[in-house]
């Protein structure tokens, strides 16, 4: 069954310095290696409607995708309800938000909100599509990064090939699950590409959409057309793609392309095997869930005043990144010391934490704000009962990390206070919340 859709992209890369966000120490922008985009995409049934704004960038506060989606109904068709607002997770892109030593981009952040807005007052049915599902896999592309060492504890990012690494925590999932929008010649007008991997091989001060863009730019020059390429990036807070048996560099341009490319060339295979998926009718249900902060002892309070007392002494051209929290750095303690004890004298009794389940037809997206471990995903996919689900993280905000409640105390960057915002029950509730919501979206209501 046909669809009527639009699709827009259009440039967002910052012309001045900007700080990006991603790692602990605040990087100023040196200039550009790739472009960044938005992406937004409009589904009509006749009757209902439903727009995806996708934007190439790390993470976007929950009340700033709120703000957003109020300015896209007061200057188009689409209410707030029917649209869902994600990010890309680039690490070098526009900081939105205080993340560590990073400051938010607030004028930058007021332009994008400005022409995201704009651009929504433009989108009105321009075609009709034929619409299809492709399915593929990427093994060896994404990780568990979370290992168990040979002492008992859980460690994030340990050094590759290190001699205290048994085995990894949990799974990953390695589905590349692609949405293909045909014209009326069969040729694509837009892809959706549900991944489930983290977006961080760039690294460094050059602003880069990192291996989306590359995977967009790839599968244009293979089509021969500016077909839009939208990624959906799906449950990630445990998976990167650093291969951990080989001891070697694994950031970098190089590897942004590496990733990329493959991911375009899994994706291209994909489209030679393609089946109907019905998007018809369109269905959107939504729930705020108040989900309680995550619990912090006395005892981790305590460490964290000592080690802010005693500051080290700070380099501020020395990069850190996740492989300097497996060495203990005293920096990287530092900095988290301070957020966390930043973050108690603000955090609220409990977080409104806004779910949405879009159901198009036979397809069911699931937006969750936050990076859940992979295993979210795994469950929504496997109960949700639609021919595909495609989980979207860091949709419609950020609420941090959001672990399984058995990966507390084991160890890891992701369970620690500050990285983890939600109480430890959290990713339990939001698969339970967004299971409801996608059945009621199955019944119509």
């Amino acid at each position: 069954m046909a669809v009527s859709v639009c699709f827009r992209r259009f440039d967002i890369t910052p012309t001045h310095p900007v700080s990006l966000l991603g790692y602990f120490t605040d990087r100023i922008s040196e200039g550009v290696l790739d472009p960044l985009y938005c992406r937004m995409a409009a589904v009509y049934d006749g009757r209902r409607k439903a727009l995806f704004v996708q934007i190439d960038n790390c993470m976007i506060e929950t009340a700033d995708a709120k703000a957003l989606k109020r300015a896209i109904e007061a200057g188009s068709p689409f209410r707030a309800s029917e649209t869902v607002v994600f990010v890309n997770h680039s690490h070098t892109a526009p900081a939105l938000e205080d993340f560590f030593e990073s400051r938010k981009e607030k004028e930058y952040l007021a332009d994008l909100v400005e022409k995201i807005a704009a651009a929504a007052g433009t989108m009105k049915p321009e075609a009709e599509a034929e619409t299809f599902q492709c399915r593929g896999r990427a093994p060896g592309l994404a990780s568990n990064r979370r290992w168990w060492l040979k002492t008992g504890v859980v460690a994030t990012n340990p050094p590759r090939g290190h001699k205290l690494m048994d085995r990894p925590e949990g799974p990953v999932d390695d589905e590349v699950n692609t949405v293909v929008f045909a014209g009326k010649d069969g040729r694509p007008l837009a892809l959706f590409v549900s991944i489930s991997n983290h977006t961080d091989t760039v690294g460094g001060n050059l602003i880069s959409a990192d291996w989306t863009g590359v995977m967009e730019k790839a599968v244009q020059g293979s089509l021969g057309t500016d077909v839009v390429v939208m990624p959906f990036i799906g449950a990630q807070g445990n998976i990167n793609h650093f291969d951990f048996s080989a001891p070697k560099d694994q950031t970098g341009p190089g590897e942004a392309l590496r990733i990329g490319r493959e991911y375009a060339r899994i994706v291209l295979e994909s489209l030679k095997d393609r089946s109907p998926l019905a998007l018809t009718p369109v269905r959107i249900a939504e729930k705020s869930v108040r989900i309680p902060p995550l619990e912090v002892s006395e005892a981790e309070i305590a460490e964290a005043r000592k080690l802010v007392a005693r500051p080290p002494a700070v380099d501020a051209g020395r990069k850190l990144d996740a492989d300097d929290i497996f060495k203990g750095d005293p920096t990287v303690e530092y900095y988290f010391a301070k957020a966390l004890l930043d973050w108690i004298s603000r955090k609220p009794e409990a977080y409104d934490v806004p779910l949405q389940a879009l159901r198009l037809g036979e397809a069911v997206f699931c937006a969750i704000p936050g990076e859940p471990f992979v295993e979210v995903g795994l469950a929504l996919k496997k109960d949700s009962g639609y021919a595909l689900t495609v989980p979207i993280c860091l949709a419609g905000g950020h609420h941090g990390y959001i672990p399984m409640k058995e990966c507390f105390g084991r160890g890891g960057y992701e369970t620690r206070p500050f990285s983890a915002l939600l109480s430890r029950d959290a990713a339990g509730r939001i698969v339970e919340e967004l299971l409801a919501l996608a059945a009621a979206g199955r019944k119509g209501k």
